[in-house]
């Protein structure tokens, strides 16, 4: 037993050494896919949403729904980025759970205070 931590602390001194940061554990693999997956929501969210607005105020051709977005209305469009952007942000303040409840923290300061 003794050996494998011994192997697995050298490999993760050695991946330390060669990146020059710590090694993460196997959990900031889902982490890191989810705060991935959150900003490409977000910023798609947000494309299409201006997208359908512009279609809808106007400022676009009416073609570009079916060229840029697919089939379906303006209205339609936007109620799918509203909710994708929501389903994203959703998503981003889990990812920055998981990273707070990672970090360490900061030891109070105890000092009495000065009357």
């Amino acid at each position: 037993m003794d050996r494998d931590r011994c192997d697995r602390d050298l490999a993760s001194d050695a991946f330390t050494q060669l990146t020059g940061t710590p090694r993460e554990g196997r959990g900031m693999f889902f982490t890191k896919t989810a705060k991935i997956l959150a900003s490409l929501g977000l910023l798609g969210g947000t494309f299409k949403f201006l997208t359908a607005l512009g279609v809808a105020m106007e400022f676009l051709p009416p073609d570009a729904i079916r060229r840029y977005l697919g089939s379906g209305t303006a209205g339609e469009h936007i109620d799918r980025a509203l909710y994708v952007m929501f389903c994203s942000i959703v998503l981003g303040v889990i990812v920055e759970i998981s990273e707070g409840v990672r970090r360490p923290r900061a030891e109070p300061d105890n000092a009495p205070l000065d009357h």
